[in-house]
């Protein structure tokens, strides 16, 4: 039987949360210790060698419906073996099963695959909180412009062709349709941050409304927002997207010229 948490243990707890929460006010509470309780896995796993570990994605922004459901951690360490990585999935056990994913990398790694992940680490380094370690070593990693645009070309090329996969399956019955609506939401994350690193390349600004960015983005690929847009309204509102077939048909020519604006900026 597991044994319940003496007092003494919960006082220690609730300081670090309320710390925290404040560093994080829109987050609900319940998101909160869930971090804290990763950042200890992490520290307790790795000790010396966790260099910093770091809040990114949707979790950071405060309007956002999803911002407490599955958070994201990126962790730097110095080094990872498989037993460690075992170790902190023993340690981090309740957080993960409560949401939180965690991603490990070595400063090694991180630096290696600057130019294969570019448009991710450059979205960290600029959008990132630091749950504990240093708070300037996620900031300094090199990431190049050209690297950007390529993966930023990568990434458009494999959206553009997942829609197609998609609104094809649909049409032969393969994909159910209660996966549609869970796709297009996806395709809203990644465009959400596609714009907000393509924008600048085409000289356009990258507002920091969300509703705004992908009004944005759509236009730069010469298309007409108002259907994305209510979609979008859905998808912040935590509601399921209506017609999403027909928003992941629409959202295809769309990327496709958007993947020739980028790639005549070679």
């Amino acid at each position: 039987m597991n044994e319940r948490p003496s007092k003494e243990r919960r006082s220690t707890l609730a300081p670090a949360t309320e710390a925290l929460a404040a560093e994080l006010p829109w987050l609900p509470r319940t998101a909160v210790a869930t971090l804290v309780r990763a950042r200890d896995a992490l520290t307790s796993a790795f000790g010396e060698r966790l260099l910093g570990a770091y809040l990114v994605g949707p979790a950071l922004h405060p309007t956002r419906f999803d911002r407490g459901r599955r958070p994201e951690v990126v962790a730097i360490v110095t080094d990872a073996s498989g037993a460690d990585v075992a170790a902190l999935g023993d340690a981090a056990k309740s957080a993960m099963r409560a949401g939180v994913r965690i991603q490990v990398v070595s400063e090694w790694d991180l630096s290696r695959s600057a130019d294969a992940f570019a448009l991710q680490i450059a979205d960290w380094k600029a959008h990132h909180a630091t749950l504990v370690g240093d708070e300037t070593r996620l900031a300094q990693v090199p990431v190049r412009a050209d690297h950007v645009r390529l993966d930023a070309e990568r990434r458009l090329r494999l959206l553009q062709r997942r829609l197609r996969e998609l609104v094809l399956d649909a049409q032969l019955g393969s994909t159910p349709s209660a996966e549609a609506p869970d796709a297009a939401a996806r395709g809203l994350d990644e465009l959400l941050l596609l714009a907000r690193h393509v924008l600048p390349m085409l000289g356009e600004p990258a507002p920091e409304d969300e509703a705004a960015r992908l009004a944005a983005f759509v236009r730069a690929g010469e298309g007409e927002p108002e259907d994305l847009l209510a979609a979008y309204a859905r998808f912040h509102d935590g509601e399921r997207i209506q017609r999403p077939l027909a928003l992941l048909d629409a959202l295809g020519p769309v990327a496709a010229r958007l993947v020739d604006r980028v790639d005549a900026l070679e």
